[in-house]
Formats: structure tokens, sequence, C-alpha cells
């Protein structure tokens, strides 16, 4: 995908986890600007666990989840 859509998908779902997350950053390749970032990674801190990974199954279809690490298919 090209940077400038990855940027946006990134803002996006950034501003719809922040309201259950203490910290929420971009990551990787779109944080770097690659110029075709293969995926958006996203580091943080839930605050608000429940509502969050409610939240997250809105965003998308889990492809895995673990204790630290959770992937997420969004879109196409």
């Amino acid at each position: 995908m090209e940077l400038e859509r990855a940027q946006r998908t990134a803002e996006a779902v950034v501003k719809q986890l922040s309201p259950y997350c203490k910290k929420i950053a971009v990551a990787g390749s779109v944080r770097r600007k690659k110029p075709w970032p293969k995926d958006i990674d996203l580091v943080l801190i839930p605050d608000d666990l429940w509502n969050f990974h409610a939240e997250l199954t809105n965003l998308g279809q889990l492809k895995m989840s673990g204790k630290k690490i959770m992937r997420l298919m969004v879109g196409s």
C-alpha cells in the first residue's frame, strides 16, 4: 500500500482506539515513512481493556491474538 494511504489508515485507527489507551503510537515502516509499507504497526498500552477489545473486533477480523500481540485485518 502507498505510504499516504497507510498514514491515513493509521491515523483513523489511532483516533478510534485512543479513548481506550493510556498511550498509542504508530510504529514500524509507517513511522519510518517507507514508500510502500506492507502493514501498519501500532504500539499501545490499553487502559480500558474490555472496551478496547470490543473496539478492535469492530475494526476488522482478528487474525492472531496472544498475551502481548494482536494481528488484525482491516479493510481489503
